[in-house]
């Protein structure tokens, strides 16, 4: 019985902490704050700054692409296979030093805060790893599949994001995930 009782309560835990992880993004440009039609930002050929206000968690992952089938599926939109889901994330530079955003239909990227000297923002971010604000600024992208990197400016298609967190089993397997924020970035 202290068994059952035991195993409720852990699981009861595990549910509520991941629930409890929160993401509040704005999107800015030109120092203005962009308002959404629903999911989609409608922004000009220049950098933008993401500013994040995160609770519960200390990092979550980052699946950026161009394919809108790709976003749909990530989304729950469509059924086909999303590689993100399946792989860990990928490493980006510290301190956001190149202000780029990875593009991967087989990867996410894993953005984290652990300290304000250790994380994938731009430079002073506040608070600790359990509640913290940070911005990242894009002002290029990398498209990873073609090993090319893009400035705004010369951006032909829409963005599709999706930030969410991932629970592992015991073998690192995805076993579940949330989405705490999407958003399709399309361009004046």
């Amino acid at each position: 019985m202290i068994r059952k009782i035991t195993g409720v309560a852990v699981l009861i835990f595990n549910m509520c902490s991941a629930y409890a992880q929160q993401i509040n993004v704005n999107i800015i440009q030109e120092n203005k704050k962009v308002v959404a039609e629903g999911d989609r930002y409608m922004l000009r050929k220049l950098p933008f700054t993401f500013q994040v206000e995160v609770s519960g968690t200390d990092a979550f992952l980052i699946g950026a692409t161009t394919d809108d089938d790709v976003y749909r599926s990530a989304i729950g939109e469509a059924d086909l296979e999303v590689e993100w889901f399946e792989n860990s994330g990928m490493a980006e530079g510290r301190f956001n030093a190149e202000q780029s955003l990875f593009i991967s239909n087989d990867a996410p990227s894993y953005w984290y805060f652990t300290a304000a000297d250790d994380h994938r923002f731009d430079r002073n971010p506040k608070g600790t790893p359990d509640h913290w604000t940070a911005n990242r600024t894009v002002a290029k992208i990398d498209l990873l599949a073609l090993d090319k990197q893009v400035s705004l400016i010369d951006i032909q298609t829409p963005l599709y994001l999706i930030f969410y967190t991932a629970t592992h089993d015991e073998d690192y397997n995805v076993v579940d995930k949330k989405i705490l924020y999407k958003a399709e970035l399309v361009w004046e």
